[in-house]
């Protein structure tokens, strides 16, 4: 999905975007945006956006393209989790290796300051609607 078809997916899934961040000097280009009150009443879903430029592997045989979904309630600061994502995301392409469902990678020092959570647990974004992970979109 182009970049452009990947966030009228999103925002056809979340609203709009509320805000976004990048790194200036990332190779890859990666960036996170924001969505208010998504999945639900007072919280905010991260998704990357960028990530799915690249392909990577599932196997030998099979490459995917994948984005990365994050979700926290609004009480938590919204910069430490944009951060990690941005971060996440360059470890994951410089490893080559596309993250799987049920991998978990951690653990680490705590994601968000203030939350004892060290690891990531890669799952399918059971909380949003249906369609929201959709292989293809008609937008595209």
């Amino acid at each position: 999905m182009k970049e452009n078809g990947l966030i009228k997916h999103l925002e056809l899934y979340l609203g709009a975007i509320d805000y976004g961040w990048s790194m200036p000097t990332s190779p890859s280009g990666v960036m996170v945006a924001r969505f208010r009150n998504k999945p639900y009443q007072g919280a905010y879903s991260y998704v990357t956006l960028g990530m799915s430029n690249y392909q990577l592997p599932m196997s030998e045989q099979r490459t995917v393209l994948q984005e990365f979904v994050f979700f926290a309630d609004d009480v938590f600061p919204s910069e430490p989790i944009a951060s990690f994502l941005l971060t996440f995301s360059e470890y994951v392409l410089q490893k080559k290796q596309a993250l799987l469902r049920g991998d978990v990678v951690g653990p680490s020092s705590p994601l968000i300051p203030g939350v004892h959570c060290n690891a990531v647990y890669a799952g399918l974004p059971v909380l949003y609607e249906d369609g929201f992970s959709r292989k293809r979109h008609p937008l595209q």
